[in-house]
């Protein structure tokens, strides 16, 4: 027997608030795990690897390598692409982005030419805008592959650590069968949760995410998804904790779309102790470059 309208539209509207209240809820634990990998150092590199399955096709790999003090903030982006044959180790590397406390450089090394704006004080103290300046130059150099990782830089550190979709149109986290909140079912796509590969990727064939529980022994780990399953449009977050009482911190991000004509994947790794080379924050421009523009003197 069918419901009576009215009963129907208040269990659709209960089942909203509800979903909701969780979605809230959950987007304030990844805040956290924003917040507590911030807190971990002031240097981060974050890695992103994917490729693009769609034409001749490409693998990409970006290494952005971030500085966040007060008196310096400091960048360098690395990326690197090529054909999808080639090897992540063996790709090119086709651009440097480097934010040198004073002024953000572009170069290309195909076109050997780059790009200045200037951000930070040569003497003196910084201005009161200065984390602001940096992101907005770090934001004008034109990211193209590194753009992901670039957005979750700016949301865990440009002002307080904030959770913004990395999909546009869909904001709603699903906590997949987390220890953290265990009265909600989880959700997840066209599949069901299988105990030994987890719950199966609505895009990727044959990735799975195995939520485990912390020990004082042994490390948790804990996923918020956010998907489209009729665009088979996908965004994974992975937090972990050392211990049962260590604070959860973001670790991964995964990423997958469906096109008509291939797939675009991608996965982003937070490194909080990373190695720093001898020249990482410093460029000079090559001999012969050309000075595409330079702002800010």
């Amino acid at each position: 027997m069918a419901l009576p309208k009215f009963l129907s539209t208040a269990f659709s509207l209960a089942a909203a608030v509800l979903a909701s209240a969780q979605g809230n809820y959950n987007a304030q634990l990844l805040r956290d795990a924003y917040s507590n990998l911030r807190a971990e150092s002031s240097t981060v590199r974050i890695t992103l690897s994917g490729s693009d399955s769609r034409g001749t096709g490409t693998r990409f790999r970006s290494e952005l390598t971030y500085n966040d003090t007060a008196s310096s903030q400091q960048s360098e982006v690395l990326e690197f692409a090529g054909s999808l044959a080639t090897p992540d180790a063996n790709l090119p590397l086709v651009r440097r982005i480097v934010g040198d406390a004073t002024s953000m450089w572009g170069y290309n090394f195909g076109r050997n030419a780059y790009t200045a704006t200037r951000y930070g004080s040569y003497n003196g103290a910084q201005p009161t805008s200065y984390r602001d300046e940096f992101f907005h130059a770090f934001t004008a150099a034109g990211l193209g592959q590194t753009t992901p990782a670039a957005r979750l830089m700016s949301d865990i550190y440009h002002g307080d650590p904030m959770y913004t979709p990395l999909m546009p149109g869909f904001a709603q986290l699903v906590a997949l069968d987390s220890p953290l909140v265990p009265d909600r079912p989880p959700v997840w796509g066209p599949t069901k949760h299988n105990p030994v590969v987890g719950y199966q990727d609505p895009v990727l064939s044959g990735a799975g995410y195995l939520p485990v529980d912390a020990t004082p022994t042994s490390q948790g780990t804990h996923y918020f998804a956010v998907y489209e399953p009729n665009i088979e449009r996908s965004v994974v977050f992975q937090v972990t904790q050392k211990t049962l009482t260590d604070p959860w911190v973001l670790r991964d991000v995964y990423s997958a779309q469906n096109f008509a004509n291939g797939v675009v994947e991608w996965h982003v790794h937070f490194d909080t102790s990373p190695t720093i080379a001898q020249g990482t924050f410093t460029f000079v421009p090559p001999k012969g470059a050309r000075a595409l523009s330079t702002r800010g003197g």
